[in-house]
């Protein structure tokens, strides 16, 4: 759990997914269908201000008094957005998410936008990490 933010993304990648603040929320929900992804960072003058989520879909749109067509994400995204830095262990930023009941995370590096953690990115690090753990201590055991 000492693994880094910066080894998560080497392996998982930089691609960054966002929308303009003034995009429509049926515009961003459509990308995020289209990419198959649960969230999109949201920007205004390349600064990041925001994150639609698919939480933000449901609770605030579909239970608010929302047009999709016609409402701009900033009035529906969250913010401000919880982060993490490349420096971060895993087992931190799965604490932030914990606090801050998010599942997606902006990765900054001295305040640039370097990436963005999902808890699904952080499932599977940990899923090979210990069966990486478990085959190393069968071969220990079986050379005895």
């Amino acid at each position: 759990m000492q693994t880094r933010i910066k080894q998560v993304l080497a392996r998982k990648g930089h691609e960054v997914h966002s929308v303009s603040c003034d995009v429509s929320i049926s515009q961003a929900a459509r990308k995020m269908a289209e990419l198959e992804i649960g969230a999109v960072l949201v920007q205004s003058d390349a600064q990041v201000v925001g994150i639609l989520t698919e939480r933000d879909l449901a609770w605030r749109v579909c239970l608010g008094e929302f047009d999709p067509a016609v409402t701009p994400v900033e009035q529906v995204m969250t913010s401000p957005v919880a982060y993490v830095t490349p420096d971060t262990t895993v087992a931190e930023a799965m604490k932030v998410m914990s606090e801050t009941h998010c599942r997606h995370l902006p990765v900054f590096a001295d305040g640039d936008l370097v990436g963005v953690i999902s808890l699904g990115d952080l499932v599977r690090w940990l899923t090979a990490d210990l069966e990486e753990n478990i085959r190393y201590l069968e071969g220990y055991i079986l050379r005895g």
